[in-house]
């Protein structure tokens, strides 16, 4: 009977040790990605030299976005979306997108919550970067 104590008291301690580990590795990595910004973002790509040209404001409202950048010397917009959203979805997985007579438009690269959608010719750096970005 006190074999059967003991291994109870072992197994349950290392269930509980197993499920912490899991969540505050996961927590941390999402919080981390989630706490930046589409400045952060840009900054980043900028100081990576991999964004050039003027930049202008993208229409985040049409592409159904929080916010959205363009630089259009770099053929490239990039969106910030609700990662619950449905068109995020869309995007995240592959599928082509179009609102009002625009489009379609598909992600040439998703990160978090941070979509590429290619305008143009891209440079493999700049997608590069852009996958890159917070990890």
């Amino acid at each position: 009977m006190k074999k059967k104590w003991i291994m109870l008291l072992v197994v349950s301690m290392l269930a509980v040790l197993l499920a912490a580990c899991g969540n505050d590795s996961e927590g941390a990595d999402s919080s981390q990605k989630d706490d930046t910004t589409l400045e952060d973002l840009e900054s980043y790509l900028l100081d990576e030299g991999v964004l050039s040209g003027e930049k202008t404001d993208a229409d985040a409202e049409l592409m159904r976005a929080e916010a959205g950048i363009k630089y259009a010397d770099c053929g490239v917009e990039i969106y910030e979306y609700d990662k619950n959203s449905d068109t995020y979805d869309s995007l995240a997985t592959g599928a082509s997108i179009g609102f009002d007579n625009a489009g379609p438009f598909s992600a040439k690269a998703v990160n978090g919550k941070y979509v590429l959608i290619a305008t143009g010719e891209v440079s493999q750096e700049l997608v590069d970067a852009f996958k890159n970005f917070n990890r």
